[in-house]
């Protein structure tokens, strides 16, 4: 792995992993915002996050796959001309399709909303989010181009500006509107308008970023592709990534099937709604945080990966997997650990006027090393142009998910419980399958990498746990006392990985890749 390839890769993740940072601390303020304010609570995010997931599940059949199939051949263009034109391609493709999606989605409306969801007010909702996904599929199109060319810089500071006009334009809506009503679907709906006007922000940034670049490359045209063979391996690629991300959005809305028709007939609707709220806001919120840091590692390896197995660089692909998978343990595990430990003293600071669900995240905590590890998994499979196996994990994994609910749910009086144990099953399922590939393909145990950090990560919760302790004799302020407690461990944290990570090899370049 050359120099410049190291300095790329390194600056893509910097890049996505710092504006994640301000992304999710920014998510973090309105969705604390919303848990937390009294006409909206758990009720209304059951409202405003149910036609949500319903929006996501859409935004699969057209956008989803799209950023990493347009990457991925981008990354491979040796000229202008042919990164032009898979650009426009994807926009004749993905676009027709993304209008039928919002056509329909607003069409039926109405019945997802009585008939699956079992919330009326949601087709309120789903109406205004059906054009979003239109311009949504514009946007992630975007994406896939400034990642392919490898300026994820752009697509870092745009995405923390459609974020902090999301938090700005929710507080300001909810807030205003909850001054005239105290309908909660009137406020959830504004929720949604928010989301809105966000997302249109940021496609007019796209928009603007991609004729700059487009000035900056021009006359760079050799040799040519012919649309055709553009438009299929587009398809090739984006449809099983697209397949794998719905069988996750289905995944997330059994949850509010399951939870607001069959919990409902034990618990009554009202009493249902409410444990769907606090897992669609609370814990989703918290389990969901790692993960969109990991993500980045996903993101940067499909067009890095693709490019250095164009040029049979296997070098380069060693490191790129090798440092991926460490760094994605390492997530795993402190947010695990964390969140577990943790959990009632991060309950008391953000949602301190509403302690439901504890037991809840510390069920919850054990699904976040799978997920990560199935994140990145997906992304180096996707890299090395082994499209099916995610989408294949996730198929057997959708399918363990939707009969543990069931079960759970229907034979058991698990209720919430029974939502977090399935998610679990499903992602240990996919985990295995995942992993099962990949070894085939690389040479590398995961206990060398999971028992030093787990060790590492134990160390770290003891310490804080003590230091805790023992400010806590001070009589100090009770978000100081988590502050100092968390920086304290997350130094110590650092320093054990940093330690683990030269020990292990990370940053030496030894041999773990085999040709299959």
């Amino acid at each position: 792995m050359n120099r410049n390839s190291k300095e790329e890769f390194s600056k893509s993740i910097s890049y996505l992993f710092l504006s994640q940072i301000f992304i999710k601390i920014l998510g973090l303020v309105y969705s604390l915002y919303l848990i937390n304010k009294p006409k909206f609570g758990d009720e209304g995010n059951a409202i405003y996050l149910s036609g949500y997931q319903v929006f996501a599940l859409a935004l699969t059949f057209c956008s989803i796959g799209v950023p990493n199939a347009v990457s991925n051949l981008i990354a491979k263009c040796s000229n202008t001309n042919n990164m032009n034109k898979v650009f426009q391609s994807a926009l004749a493709i993905y676009l027709t399709i993304a209008c039928i999606c919002g056509i329909g989605l607003f069409m039926l409306s109405d019945l997802i909303a009585k008939k699956i969801i079992g919330i009326s007010c949601v087709s309120y909702n789903l109406k205004l989010l059906s054009p979003i996904i239109i311009i949504t599929t514009i946007e992630s199109i975007y994406m896939g181009f400034f990642n392919g060319i490898k300026k994820m810089k752009i697509t870092a500071k745009i995405q923390f500006i459609e974020q902090f006009f999301k938090t700005v334009f929710t507080i300001g809506i909810v807030e205003y509107l909850s001054l005239k009503t105290d309908n909660v679907e009137v406020l959830s709906v504004g929720a949604t308008l928010a989301v809105g006007i966000s997302i249109f922000i940021s496609f007019i940034l796209y928009y603007f970023e991609k004729r700059k670049v487009d000035i900056y490359l021009r006359n760079f045209d050799k040799d040519k592709i012919q649309v055709k063979t553009i438009i299929k391996k587009l398809l090739k690629f984006s449809i099983p990534i697209s397949i794998g991300s719905m069988l996750v959005g289905i995944n997330k809305n059994s949850d509010s099937y399951f939870l607001l028709n069959i919990v409902s007939e034990k618990i009554g609707l009202d009493n249902a709604k409410k444990i769907y709220g606090i897992i669609a806001s609370k814990i989703d919120v918290l389990v969901l945080f790692p993960l969109a840091f990991n993500i980045n590692f996903s993101t940067a390896l499909i067009p890095n990966i693709s490019e250095a197995k164009k040029c049979n660089d296997y070098s380069r692909i060693e490191r790129l997997v090798k440092k991926s998978i460490f760094f994605s343990i390492t997530i795993g595990i402190v947010s695990t650990l964390g969140l577990y430990f943790f959990s009632n003293e991060i309950f008391s600071l953000l949602f301190n006027n509403s302690m439901s669900g504890v037991d809840l995240l510390k069920i919850s905590a054990f699904s976040i090393i799978f997920s990560v590890l199935n994140q990145t998994f997906s992304g180096i499979l996707q890299g090395l142009q082994k499209n099916k196996i995610p989408v294949i994990a996730s198929i057997v994994g959708t399918l363990v998910k939707i009969v543990c609910s069931y079960i759970l749910l229907k034979k058991t009086n698990a209720l919430g419980k029974g939502i977090i144990y399935s998610n679990i099953i499903s992602n240990i399922v996919m985990y295995l399958i995942l992993y099962y590939v990949i070894k085939k393909e690389i040479k590398i145990n995961i206990k060398k990498f999971i028992i030093p950090i787990v060790f590492s990560g134990v160390i770290m919760i003891a310490i804080m746990k003590l230091f805790e302790n023992i400010l806590l004799n001070f009589g100090l302020n009770f978000k100081i006392i988590l502050i100092i407690t968390g920086l304290i461990g997350g130094i110590t944290f650092f320093l054990q990985t940093a330690t683990v990570g030269r020990s292990l090899g990370i940053f030496e370049n030894k041999k773990i890749f085999q040709k299959s």
